[in-house]
């Protein structure tokens, strides 16, 4: 019977060592902040090759949709004042782009917005299925 407490006894004191080791482990692990989101992604600068879906001339705004992962996703772009306009490689104006087109928009995040800072047309007979132009 005493042989029995104590082998009770140390098998507790092992789930009590394993918990421990699984619980500061677990903590460990919610200090590390997770991969970027959609959101995060959004939010960085980079660039994005994306479906033109509106122009606003007056609030010099640009709006795309863009794939992530299995779903899409909206995003709106604030023109900068110097940004660079190509269609069909030459210089050109926001109201030279239309929606429906490929567009590929090199932006930066100011003031809380995404700010495109060069936008050119992608001619689709020029790209290859991963999204790289020939």
């Amino acid at each position: 019977m005493e042989a029995a407490m104590r082998h009770d006894h140390s098998r507790g004191r092992l789930a009590l060592a394993v918990g421990g080791a699984l619980l500061s482990l677990l903590a460990s692990c919610a200090r590390i902040p997770p991969q970027g989101s959609s959101r995060e992604a959004a939010a960085s600068s980079g660039i994005v090759t994306a479906t033109c879906h509106a122009v606003d001339t007056k609030d010099r705004t640009l709006t795309v949709i863009t794939g992530v992962g299995y779903a899409t996703r909206i995003v709106k772009f604030q023109i900068d004042p110097s940004c660079e306009i190509k269609v069909q490689g030459s210089s050109a104006k926001l109201e030279d782009l239309e929606p429906g087109g490929i567009v590929r928009v090199r932006y930066a995040p100011k003031g809380g917005r995404d700010v495109a800072m060069s936008i050119e047309s992608v001619n689709l007979d020029r790209v290859d299925r991963t999204g790289v132009e020939r």
